[in-house]
């Protein structure tokens, strides 16, 4: 009778480490050895795995205050770019 929380970055991390990593490497390999011998096949998961928006902007009002990221830095994480 208990419950368990969980976000949704937690339920996407655990998605990923348990049913997809295994095949990213291999599919990496095999795109990876279809480009020119300097590039490399990777894939790219920060949106899938990034926290909710209030969780963001929570870190990013702190790395703005103590002068870790500019809000131009933070613009351009979350695409925001006039």
């Amino acid at each position: 009778d208990s419950q368990t929380y969980a976000n949704l970055e937690t339920v996407n991390r655990a998605f990923v480490n348990f049913t997809l990593m295994g095949y990213f490497g291999v599919i990496e390999d095999a795109l990876s050895a279809l480009l020119p011998i300097d590039s490399v096949a990777k894939f790219d998961l920060d949106n899938f795995l990034r926290g909710n928006p209030f969780e963001r902007a929570q870190v990013y009002e702190i790395l703005n205050r103590i002068g870790a990221m500019s809000i131009d830095e933070i613009r351009a994480e979350e695409d925001m770019l006039l």
